[in-house]
């Protein structure tokens, strides 16, 4: 059945909607974007939406995940961190280091997602529809800086309750 159907490949910066409609206003069939058309085939609507779940999963996993490990970090580093409060470091700056920490993590983590995705797609026979816009894996990194973020900055309570003199006395 795909082979059957022509495909044409685009200059760079064509748009793919104006360049369907043109098409479609020359010959008398159908010619869709490759995102479009890629979801018309039957089941396709079904994957996307078991994709999304995924990605939602995901998510939820990743928040949870990063939470536990920096609630962690916050544990096994408690000593350092009571110092530098004695020192003068502010709840907010401790707190924004340990949020930065985890935001280079889920950078790395993304980084290294959407390669791999990338990878995969290119081995991928060229009839396998899938498609990995820009607009996509840009909305799906900021979803996972936003949730590393927020399981970073739940740290923030074990850093903000951090007495310097007790946290020291007990190390």
């Amino acid at each position: 059945l795909h082979d059957a159907l022509p495909i044409c490949r685009l200059a760079r910066g064509a748009p793919p909607g104006r360049v369907a409609r043109a098409i479609g206003a020359l010959l008398p069939a159908s010619a869709l974007p490759r995102a479009e058309a890629a979801l018309r085939i039957p089941g396709a609507s079904q994957m996307r939406s078991t994709i999304d779940e995924l990605i939602g999963a995901s998510l939820a996993v990743a928040t949870v995940v990063t939470t536990l490990f920096f609630a962690l970090i916050t544990a096994e580093r408690r000593g350092e961190l009571a110092r530098l409060r004695a020192f003068g470091a502010s709840t907010w700056r401790i707190a924004g280091g340990l949020v930065v920490q985890g935001e280079a993590a889920v950078a790395v983590g993304v980084a290294a997602g959407y390669s791999g995705a990338i990878v995969l797609l290119a081995a991928a026979p060229p009839s396998f529809p899938a498609v990995v816009t820009a607009r996509s894996a840009i909305g799906l990194a900021i979803a996972f800086l936003i949730t590393g973020a927020i399981g970073a900055g739940a740290t923030l309570i074990s850093v903000a309750r951090l007495d310097p003199a007790t946290a020291m006395a007990a190390a």
